[in-house]
């Protein structure tokens, strides 16, 4: 089964998921290694992607919200500014966060 997303019925899509599951893991791990290594300070998305300049925004900030929605990191109530000015969330690994890792799918958004 892909962990990646893909259109239910369709053989090139799922094949298409299946060829980046590796690739999705591995992404996701090394921005959970890079918001470990942030600690308390955390990251917002802008942050990871000044880090990861080979990656797309749209990448990274899949890989954030999948991290949030397995529990490994969580929003930590905080924003700064991102490359654009405006404000972002700061994440942090879900232990460095003082209101845990339990957020609605909406407040995520």
């Amino acid at each position: 089964m892909s962990s990646a997303p893909f259109v239910r019925g369709s053989e090139t899509s799922r094949a298409a998921a299946d060829s980046v599951v590796d690739e999705v893991r591995s992404m996701k791990e090394t921005i959970y290694d890079l918001m470990a290594a942030a600690g308390a300070h955390g990251m917002t998305c802008s942050q990871v992607e000044q880090i990861m300049t080979h990656r797309q925004h749209q990448s990274i900030s899949a890989r954030i919200r999948g991290l949030v929605l397995d529990g490994r990191i969580a929003d930590s109530g905080r924003k700064r500014p991102g490359a654009s000015g405006r404000n972002q969330r700061v994440y942090v690994v879900a232990s460095e966060s003082p209101q845990g890792a339990l957020f609605a799918p909406d407040e995520l958004s």
